[in-house]
């Protein structure tokens, strides 16, 4: 799951393919070979796309820590190559599995998570 994290839905805009990057063509013998970009510049490029279904989508943010106003601004702007599209905000909770000695103490940890905000407990 992906704490802050966006990403284009291609059924909400006709202009999703805009996300997609076209396959780069094969370079003539008189072109120089490109440098190979970073595996983290490509997989900025490169729409990831969902297990089931995908349809061309891209994570723009995504981070398990806190995500810094700029850093949402700056994903935005690396977003502006598809006008039109949708940008989907999205925050999960985290996952905690925990292992207890008992089954009272399981039970008195469940009910402190309860009572401290973690509703999705059991």
């Amino acid at each position: 799951s992906s704490p802050s994290s966006s990403s284009s839905s291609p059924s909400s805009s006709p202009s999703s393919s805009l996300l997609s990057d076209p396959s780069p063509s094969s370079p003539s013998p008189k072109d120089p070979p490109s440098p190979s970009p970073s595996s983290h510049e490509q997989q900025q490029r490169e729409p990831q796309k969902k297990e089931k279904g995908g349809g061309g989508e891209r994570w723009l943010v995504c981070k398990h820590a806190t995500v810094t106003f700029e850093e949402v601004l700056d994903s935005l702007a690396s977003f502006s190559d598809c006008f039109g599209c949708v940008a989907l905000f999205k925050h999960e909770p985290f996952i905690l599995h925990v292992e207890c000695a008992s089954p009272q103490a399981a039970q008195d940890l469940l009910q402190i998570a309860i009572r401290c905000g973690f509703r999705e407990s059991g």
